[in-house]
């Protein structure tokens, strides 16, 4: 049983020192919010330690675009629960929000191509990085995006400036010459009209100068894509608002991004639902929140499966903090892939692949559904940019990256 401990007790030497001294009096003075809950994984089980640190953290709010600029840190992965989840579970976390999105659409929506080419651009954002040692994971994930938006029938001259087209004269990399990624599926007008706003005005969309007030629930799915960005939590969620912010400029829309990444980022590193929600709670007080806490709360992550009345009740007007809403009260409360997907979609479609991605992150490839998967659009290019994420997050046997890399993956 474990004992007490003053407040910062728990914190390790090196902890302390990484410290501010600001952050360090705040230690001092809040102590720990709840004994009980206040742990960290590694090895599967949970240790007195880390979310200190991370409380006082989060009670400095956010005042900058510092996070949508290049990123000055250490980008290496070094938890070992962290380690281990997001190479063996994150791939099907990004397949079965991939498949999700299918059970229910019949084929990969437009909101599943731009959850693949985000996926593309953390491997080109390792690429850059290990060419330059420059860290610009919002740069390069624009490029990303705009060349979605280039499968969707606007000429590359018309996607990026003048200036740029000096340096890129055409689209790069494997994934732009799927054929099946230029079949338009019906697009958020939103996102088209966000990115589009890039050639024309040479604007893309920050914390400070938003790109619109859009809220819509295309922008979430694709947060997948950062869930296993760092084993810190806060990273995770800044990386996937910097993404959201390209193409929406809602609070609740960009907020629901990078709470749905820390969502997933919380159960591959073997967390619950309920941890995640802890997590994603303490993070909110630095930011804008209007919905995405009040959403969050209402959700009973215990019990048997949600019944049509209640997920209505989070429907609202659909945007994107009801469609995380609806699918953290699936996931919590119905552990089979299919019905969970289709009760989800049910009630709003655009939470279907944010159930899959949290199915697939809890339970890696148990529970897989292969007669589905099987029929899967896609299925080997999903395959590879996930298990390639993974591979350059973490490393893989024998699946790591080196300079060859560079041809299917380069950084813009």
């Amino acid at each position: 049983m474990e004992q007490h401990q003053e407040p910062g007790a728990a914190l390790a030497g090196e902890d302390v020192a990484s410290l501010t001294l600001d952050e360090r009096v705040v230690l001092e003075t809040r102590g720990r919010s709840d004994i009980t809950t206040d742990r960290e994984w590694r090895n599967g089980r949970r240790v007195m330690g880390y979310w200190d640190a991370q409380r006082v953290r989060r009670v400095f709010g956010r005042t900058s675009d510092d996070f949508c600029r290049a990123l000055h840190y250490d980008k290496a992965i070094t938890d070992v629960s962290a380690f281990y989840g997001f190479g063996m579970h994150f791939p099907f976390a990004a397949l079965e929000s991939v498949l999700a999105d299918f059970v229910v659409h019949g084929q990969i929506s437009a909101t599943s191509q731009m959850t693949l080419f985000n996926l593309d651009s953390v491997v080109r954002t390792e690429t850059w990085f290990r060419q330059t040692g420059e860290l610009i994971p919002r740069t390069i994930s624009l490029m990303g995006l705009l060349r979605w938006l280039h499968t969707q029938g606007v000429p590359w001259e018309e996607v990026v400036t003048k200036d740029m087209l000096a340096d890129v004269p055409e689209p790069t990399g494997w994934l732009i010459r799927v054929p099946q990624l230029f079949q338009r599926r019906d697009p958020d007008p939103v996102c088209v009209e966000a990115l589009s706003a890039f050639a024309k005005r040479d604007v893309t969309g920050s914390f400070s100068r938003p790109i619109n007030r859009e809220r819509t629930p295309s922008v979430v799915p694709r947060a997948i894509a950062l869930a296993a960005w760092s084993d810190l939590p806060e990273r995770v969620f800044e990386q996937a608002v910097a993404n959201a912010l390209l193409t929406h400029g809602h609070p609740d829309a960009y907020l629901s991004a990078g709470a749905y990444a820390v969502l997933v980022n919380t159960l591959l590193c073997g967390g619950t639902l309920a941890d995640g929600i802890e997590v994603v709670v303490d993070e909110l007080p630095k930011w804008p929140d209007e919905n995405v806490q009040r959403l969050l709360n209402r959700c009973e992550l215990t019990g048997p499966p949600p019944s049509p009345g209640e997920l209505a009740a989070l429907v609202e007007d659909g945007a994107a903090t009801n469609a995380l809403a609806v699918a953290v009260l699936v996931a919590s409360r119905d552990g089979d892939f299919e019905s969970a997907v289709r009760r989800a979609a049910d009630a709003l479609p655009e939470a279907a692949p944010l159930v899959g991605g949290l199915h697939g992150a809890r339970n890696g490839e148990q529970g897989l559904p292969k007669e589905w998967l099987e029929r899967l659009e896609l299925r080997e290019v999903v395959d590879r940019l996930a298990f390639d994420v993974a591979a350059v997050q973490v490393g893989l046997p024998e699946r790591f990256w080196t300079p060859e890399w560079a041809g299917p993956y380069p950084g813009f």
